[in-house]
């Protein structure tokens, strides 16, 4: 035993030395000693029904998002040591990627329900573009990209094919009744006029393929509303820029000496005409 307890000490060393951390130290040695202590002297047994039991045995004594925590810093020392080649695998991140999460606060909690094999499987994300209009979103995508757009807001048509994969009887509903269901979730008025501009993109590209599908005509209360709560740009005056770059040349950085230069060369570059050099103005 005694020199398992060294081996462990060793491993720890090397391990909070490698995280490169000062102040959580003492929180990394306490929780993997509990861990270790909780699992034995194998390293190389643990599975998933191990993890589960020395999940609950922590859940007796400490909250749950105590052993979240506890559990979030025994994986960062699993994966340590599966780099180092001591151990195999490390469980949590099997589970991470057999589910395709990558929370470790998720696969605690399903770990600790009552049923956890269903808890975990509802981690898994559903299908990208599995709903009845994934396809015609995703041939959008694609289309917009060929014709040489970025088109990097491909997150927006996802979360609506994952709210169609959950809307039961979404394929016999118009687009306009989804649309607007989906619009009505969020509480904001921009967000409700962005998600109903969204419809419009899924009904062009509805009509292009041949089915045909009216616009989404956004209310018309929404749209004064989004225009009234929208921020009006405000036009400085050339002695108001004058003011903030002289106060971002005499910003206090004693710790940090080129705080002052960087907020003034920020400040210059922004507010240059035409992109000008910061030579071609004169602020003194």
């Amino acid at each position: 035993m005694p020199a398992q307890a060294d081996k462990i000490d060793d491993l720890l060393d090397r391990f909070v030395k490698a995280q490169h951390v000062r102040t959580k130290a003492s929180s990394y040695r306490c929780a993997l000693r509990r861990f270790h202590k909780a699992l034995g002297a194998d390293l190389n047994g643990l599975s998933q029904i191990v993890l589960r039991k020395w999940l609950r045995s922590q859940l007796r004594d400490v909250p749950i998002h105590w052993v979240i925590h506890q559990a979030q810093l025994v994986t960062r020392f699993l994966d340590w040591l599966v780099g180092q080649k001591i151990i195999a695998v490390n469980p949590f991140a099997e589970l991470r990627e057999k589910y395709e999460c990558g929370s470790t606060a998720g696969i605690v909690r399903a770990l600790l329900s009552a049923k956890p094999a269903k808890a975990l499987e509802a981690l898994r994300p559903p299908p990208r573009y599995g709903s009845h209009l994934g396809p015609v979103m995703h041939d959008h995508i694609l289309r917009m990209r060929s014709l040489g757009f970025r088109y990097g807001h491909e997150s927006e048509f996802l979360r609506f094919d994952r709210f169609l994969q959950a809307r039961k009887g979404g394929a016999g509903e118009a687009l306009s009744t989804l649309i607007r269901e989906y619009a009505a979730v969020v509480p904001a008025p921009a967000l409700k006029l962005r998600r109903l501009h969204l419809g419009n993109i899924v009904a062009r590209a509805l009509n292009r393929n041949g089915v045909p599908t009216p616009s989404i005509v956004p209310d018309r209360l929404l749209v004064r509303d989004v225009a009234r709560k929208r921020c009006r740009p405000f036009i400085y005056r050339h002695e108001q820029i004058e003011l903030l770059l002289k106060t971002a040349q005499n910003y206090p950085g004693r710790r940090q000496p080129l705080r002052p230069a960087t907020l003034f060369t920020m400040l210059v570059w922004h507010t240059a005409p035409d992109c000008a050099s910061p030579r071609s103005l004169a602020w003194n």
